[in-house]
C-alpha cells in the first residue's frame, strides 16, 4: 500500500491500485508478464473491458486534478497582473 502525505493525491493511489487489481484478474490467473502488449493478448474480453474502464477512470481524475491546477496557473496568469503574472514570469505571454 502506497502512503500518501497529500490527501488530494489519494482518490489517483486509490484508482492506479483499482488498475492494478483488475489488470491482475484480467490475466485469469496468469501472471503479468514484462510486455505490456503480450499482457493485453493474455487477458480475458471481460477483463480487458473492465482494465479499460479502470484505465478511463483514472484518467477522469487526474483530468480533473488537473483542471484545478490549470485554474490556479490561469487565476495568477491574469492579464492586470502584467510582468508579475505567473505565466509572463514563467516566460509565456499567457497562461494558455
Amino acid at each position: 500500500m502506497v502512503e500518501v502525505t497529500v490527501t488530494h493525491l489519494a482518490p489517483l493511489v486509490e484508482a492506479v491500485q483499482s488498475v492494478d487489481a483488475g489488470w491482475l484478474s484480467a490475466l485469469g490467473g496468469g501472471f503479468p508478464s514484462a510486455v505490456v502488449d503480450d499482457d493485453v493478448e493474455a487477458m480475458t474480453d471481460a477483463g480487458l473491458l473492465a482494465v479499460n474502464e479502470a484505465l478511463a477512470g483514472l484518467g477522469r481524475r487526474v483530468q480533473a486534478l488537473q483542471a484545478r491546477i490549470a485554474h490556479g496557473i490561469s487565476r495568477r496568469s491574469a492579464r492586470e497582473l502584467g510582468s508579475d503574472g505567473l505565466a509572463r514570469k514563467a516566460g509565456f505571454r499567457s497562461a494558455e
